[in-house]
């Protein structure tokens, strides 16, 4: 029992503490995905394309507003529902030629403080927390 918590404690930590290990294989990735990936904005919406074939389209109308995490690497476009959005890189060499598009078709860009979805993330914390309490109460029984 004590080794199954353990297991499970140490996985917890391995993954929430994960060091920057092979940074530059995934930057080279990155670079690999930016190249195959375009983005078209006219004031009509926003088209994505990845991997010159597979599109992914948003109207100016369905889009309702753009948030830029203080502590993430993208911009969010946000919809009506909540998993339909698009990110777009900030590694991006214009970036800030896209944001002042955005802003041009009238879309505003929040800066938020939390990441997107941090209900989800709290309650998977929560839950892996009380399984871990549940392990180990009869250890202290």
């Amino acid at each position: 029992m004590i080794a199954i918590v353990i297991a499970i404690v140490g996985e917890l930590l391995r993954v929430l503490f994960r060091r920057k290990s092979g940074s530059k294989a995934k930057s080279e990735k990155l670079r690999a995905y930016l190249k195959d990936w375009s983005l078209d904005i006219s004031s009509a919406g926003v088209c994505f394309t990845y991997f010159g074939h597979r599109k992914r389209q948003f109207t100016r109308d369905e889009i309702l507003r753009a948030e830029e995490p203080s502590l993430g690497r993208v911009l969010f476009l946000r919809t009506s529902k909540r998993y339909r959005y698009a990110r777009i890189p900030r590694d991006l060499d214009d970036y800030e030629a896209i944001m002042r598009e955005i802003v041009l078709m009238g879309i505003p860009i929040e800066r938020i403080m939390f990441i997107p979805n941090w209900e989800e993330l709290l309650l998977a914390l929560l839950f892996f927390g009380a399984l871990i309490c549940a392990l180990a109460a009869p250890l202290f029984l």
